[in-house]
């Protein structure tokens, strides 16, 4: 098996921008550049390449001894996508993708050494910092807020199609020569067509990552509601159902993002009223707290 690592490196004049009330634009450069050394030197033994678009960057590249593959203008996703392609088509059977600023790097070589895809998030879970895919698997990169979620769907597409697909692919026709010789009233017939009429919804896990197998989530979260229904038999009418339905589902979302559903629900009620309509999306708890701390509950 043939791995290498993949280091993304923007234009070091145009680094660390966040840094600016503190350090001037060549220190922040010469920050960028430091913290690039130690990722290429936490990357070896493994062969290195540095995809990147800056004359500068290639220069720096080719000094410390790494490969340098040219992407210009495509963005982070854009460019790490075509070094992954470049190196497949090189014969790498595994990339390894790294930031070109982990202040902590020591050994960027170890996923390699693991089936599927491994991913490693930043400190707040949020990003991902670095990660390792079978380089022809066709992994779909989506770095910004939020990457690791994304990513952590995309990992298990992968293995969903390594693993689910060959006996899904077995199991339906299976299925129809099993119909065909059980009487449809017998109780596995029921079950057989049960499953046949459902497939679509059966297999729909295979096209979209964020889809549990089982849906073990939802009956943990409705377990509070059947606990406590025998204190409030009746919701009173159809849309006071529907409003409970609705605030069940808000509480329930929040709390599988990781967050406290009264903090979120009072800080979101309090911006709704000056909160621009085209930015709705900022409230959603997975996107929440990032714009103003949050308002006490």
């Amino acid at each position: 098996m043939r791995a290498a690592v993949l280091v993304p490196v923007k234009s070091f004049r145009h680094a660390k921008v966040r840094l600016a009330s503190a350090l001037d634009p060549a220190r922040r450069a010469a920050l960028a550049r430091e913290m690039a050394v130690g990722v290429l030197a936490a990357s070896r033994p493994l062969p290195v390449y540095v995809v990147c678009d800056d004359d500068e960057v290639a220069r720096w590249a080719s000094e410390e001894g790494a490969n340098v593959l040219w992407s210009p203008e495509r963005g982070l996703n854009g460019a790490v996508d075509d070094g992954v392609t470049a190196l497949a088509a090189a014969g790498i059977d595994r990339v390894v993708v790294a930031h070109a600023d982990l202040p902590l790097a020591i050994d960027l070589a170890w996923p390699a050494g693991h089936d599927g895809v491994t991913l490693v998030p930043d400190r707040h879970d949020d990003g991902t910092n670095v990660a390792c895919v079978p380089a022809k698997s066709g992994f779909r990169f989506a770095y910004g807020p939020g990457s690791f979620r994304r990513h952590g769907a995309e990992a298990r597409l992968a293995t969903r199609a390594a693993s689910s697909a060959p006996i899904l692919a077995e199991l339906e026709p299976w299925l129809r020569v099993q119909r065909e010789h059980t009487s449809r009233k017998s109780e596995i017939g029921k079950a057989i067509d049960y499953t046949l009429k459902r497939w679509p919804a059966l297999t729909r896990f295979m096209t979209d990552g964020r889809i549990c197998l089982s849906n073990n989530a939802a009956e943990r979260a409705l377990r509070g509601i059947a606990v406590g229904r025998h204190n409030w038999t009746f919701a009173g009418s159809d849309r006071g159902g529907e409003r409970a339905a609705a605030m069940y589902t808000l509480i329930e979302t929040a709390k599988l993002n990781g967050v406290d559903p009264q903090a979120w629900l009072a800080d979101v009620l309090a911006r709704l009223p000056d909160h621009p309509v085209r930015r709705i999306a900022d409230l959603l708890p997975w996107c929440w707290g990032r714009a103003q701390p949050p308002v006490a509950a």
